[in-house]
């Protein structure tokens, strides 16, 4: 068989040399399409659940949020282990499922579990949600925000609604975190005196401001051949919008929450900080997508990131502390280095007992040759 494939390629010279060159090209382009990572993810699929419900005791959350979720999913299909995290406020369920199942129909079993418990969780619990489609090995790229003369607040304001929504869309990326800074809220203060006076409760104030916060349809009204939508626009927009809410009356006499109530502008209650050389900032985790290529994701983020710099005001200033992408192109570089030299030392071996160079030469390219077989396989299969 060897000698017929042997005298066959001596024959037809220029069609060998056709192949040869075809495969080595197509093994090339197959090396450079090849998700590079620092390390392979040998993890099993994961699908992260999250559960708030604020305010409730770490003992609540496990007894009434993680256990029901655990226990339906315990008997999900592919599932091999369910666990669960318990704290104040917030409940984290994680099901790990079987090696070489779809992430994807993983998500899909838990959503549909999901559906069936969400009806029988406590009032007041936001959720349950899936996390993001990522692995342990997800976060590639992370860096610091920080101001001059800006407040943790505003800080983490530009954070979450500009560079957090901007990186959100670039290719690769699957999730970003924020960490640090103080999250804008709108806050309430009642003054106990004119509760008293006016004989109104926390909860009467609390249903008046959420149902003012919306918009709602009021259909259409035929005007002629012309159509008319009808729409109340409710949404709190400022300040001023939460202080002309109208709580209840009093002798025909409307009673606002500005009556009974300061409002301001205020940081979330936050339980973490971050901080870049002693500095208050805002830390941002990049999160690729399931099985992407890190080179690629972080080029593209670095890329938004030189876009996005140009539309922030001048005294903010991003600072990266962690690209994964340095440690892969360091690996590569060591083993493109180490595969030359081995190379180079197979020749010389060869040379030596063969003491033939041209001979040596052709059995040397036989290995690089069926690297880059197996590279196109590995891209066909």
């Amino acid at each position: 068989m060897i000698n017929k494939i042997i005298e066959f390629s001596l024959k037809h010279r220029l069609l060998t040399i056709f192949w040869v060159a075809l495969i080595s090209i197509l093994g090339l382009l197959a090396y450079t399409q090849l998700p590079k990572d620092i390390y392979p993810d040998l993890n099993a699929p994961l699908v992260t659940i999250i559960t708030e419900n604020p305010g409730m005791a770490a003992e609540d959350v496990e007894r009434l949020i993680s256990f029901p979720i655990e226990s339906l999913l315990n008997g999900a299909p592919h599932v091999t282990r369910v666990r669960s995290e318990s704290a104040t406020g917030s409940s984290v369920v994680t099901v790990e499922f079987e090696w070489g199942t779809n992430i994807y129909l993983a998500r899909q079993i838990v959503a549909s579990k999901l559906e069936l418990v969400a009806a029988r969780l406590p009032l007041g619990t936001k959720g349950p949600t899936l996390g993001p489609v990522s692995s342990r090995m997800g976060e590639v790229f992370e860096f610091a925000v920080t101001g001059e003369n800006v407040s943790p607040l505003e800080l983490r304001s530009i954070a979450d609604w500009t560079i957090r929504y901007r990186l959100q869309g670039v290719p690769g990326v699957s999730f970003v975190v924020n960490m640090g800074g103080f999250i804008k809220q709108f806050k309430v203060f009642l003054k106990p005196d004119m509760l008293k006076h006016y004989g109104l409760t926390i909860q009467e104030i609390k249903e008046a401001i959420t149902n003012s916060n919306r918009n709602f349809s009021g259909g259409i009204l035929k005007k002629g051949p012309q159509e008319v939508l009808i729409k109340g626009i409710g949404r709190i927009q400022s300040l001023e919008d939460i202080k002309n809410i109208v709580i209840t009356s009093r002798h025909n006499i409307p009673v606002y929450v500005k009556d009974i109530a300061e409002v301001k502008v205020a940081g979330k209650f936050r339980r973490e900080d971050a901080s870049y050389n002693t500095q208050p900032a805002i830390n941002v985790t990049i999160e690729k997508q399931y099985g992407g290529d890190t080179l690629k994701a972080i080029k593209n983020v670095k890329k938004a990131l030189q876009q996005l710099t140009k539309d922030l005001p001048s005294n903010i200033k991003i600072k990266n502390y962690y690209d994964q992408s340095i440690l892969i192109l360091k690996s590569l570089r060591h083993v493109e280095s180490s595969i030359l030299e081995g190379a180079l030392l197979i020749i010389l071996v060869m040379m030596f007992f063969m003491w033939h160079l041209r001979s040596s030469l052709i059995a040397s390219l036989t290995i690089p040759f069926s690297i880059l077989i197996a590279l196109v396989l590995m891209a066909i299969f």
